[in-house]
């Protein structure tokens, strides 16, 4: 059989930014240099789903879908695992991981398969002895952000790139996109879309979100928001509940997960990404290349694309949601025009385009498997 030649490992069912980066990264890689990529995930899971319309293949790995793995339970899979690693890919093949929960489980199986490991760094984890173990694996390590360079301060420096996420908004029509979500969401065509672009997790802060969202309710009668994402620590219903409490639920539209991304943040008029310790984000840069304004917490990675590329406004990390709401109602109230021009959105695209994000880390894996 053919054998592939990255390998990108996941552990869960549900799929949020990092997996489509992933995909995004493995389609370039293809596109433009002809390497294989096969994503190693849950039989037909969400991520199975979405690899497969990046132009990637899926292979099922026989596991459960879970977040992370008991050790034990990792030890035994290991012989499984490096056997499937061993017919997928050859020994120049790259396993690929792009979270600390998937090295765990995979990392060891690709030094045992005769593999190098490259992790792809894209969260703040604590600095404990289980996560120190599993980072002693890697060959090499792709930090998006200058927050996940300091989170790998006991790595290897000598190992690490600084690699930034891929995007292309080529061709996305934004009133098409606004078009098909005001019909999904049955807000009236004069409607400001604000949004939020996100799992349910606690850092993505949803519930500062709606707080947020009634300030600017009672003061824009027009402004509705929607939230495109999946149950984290928090369910919708946890969040449809806090949202009817605080008043503001019938200006609220729950939009589920909707792909691609950058589809959704089109059709909005302001981006409302209130997240702490965001490892880099997704969202705001997609939002800045589309031309729709945003406003982030200004923390972590959200804080460096701002500050780097502009597009948007910053709220004081220690912002109260109605201080974040004035920040949003200065953008819709013509007070502010944070928008880039049309030239400038073009000269990021290319610096963040596929291509070059391909070549940086085909260079990482020719360091590795020089027949990469």
């Amino acid at each position: 059989m053919a054998k592939y030649d990255i390998l990108f490992p996941f552990l869960g069912a549900g799929v949020g930014g990092s997996h489509i980066a992933t995909f995004r990264l493995g389609k370039a890689l293809n596109e433009q240099f002809g390497l294989r990529s096969v994503v190693l995930c849950v039989a037909g899971s969400r991520v199975a789903q979405e690899a497969v319309k990046y132009g990637l293949d899926a292979a099922g790995t026989g596991e459960p879908a879970v977040s992370r793995n008991n050790p034990l339970y990792d030890l035994t899979r290991v012989l499984r695992r490096t056997s499937l690693l061993r017919r997928l890919g050859g020994s120049d093949s790259i396993v690929h991981t792009n979270d600390i929960e998937a090295t765990q489980s995979w990392g060891p199986c690709a030094k045992l398969a005769g593999m190098k490991l490259v992790y792809q760094h894209q969260s703040l984890n604590r600095n404990v002895l289980p996560n120190r173990i599993t980072l002693a694996f890697p060959d090499a390590f792709i930090a998006v952000s200058d927050a996940c360079l300091r989170n790998l301060s006991y790595v290897d420096q000598g190992k690490i790139t600084k690699v930034h996420y891929c995007y292309s908004v080529a061709g996305v029509d934004r009133a098409a996109a606004r078009r098909r979500v005001l019909s999904d969401c049955g807000a009236p065509e004069e409607a400001i879309l604000l949004g939020f672009v996100g799992n349910f997790w606690n850092r993505k802060r949803p519930h500062f979100f709606l707080d947020a969202a009634s300030v600017i309710a009672a003061r824009e009668p027009r402004a509705y928001f929607l939230m495109f994402g999946r149950a984290g620590e928090n369910t919708q219903e946890d969040l449809e509940a806090y949202a009817r409490k605080i008043g503001v639920r019938e200006r609220v539209r729950f939009m589920g997960f909707r792909s691609p991304p950058e589809e959704n943040i089109a059709a909005l008029d302001l981006l409302l990404a209130p997240a702490i310790n965001e490892p880099f984000g997704l969202a705001p840069v997609e939002s800045l290349l589309l031309g729709t304004p945003y406003v982030v917490t200004g923390d972590a990675g959200h804080l460096e694309s701002a500050e780097r590329w502009g597009g948007g406004l910053i709220a004081p990390k220690e912002a109260s949601p109605a201080e974040f709401a004035e920040t949003a109602l200065s953008v819709l109230g013509g007070r502010v025009s944070p928008a880039l021009t049309p030239a400038r959105r073009a000269e990021i695209a290319a610096e963040l385009s596929p291509r070059v994000q391909a070549e940086t880390v085909l260079g990482i894996y020719r360091r590795l498997a020089p027949r990469a």
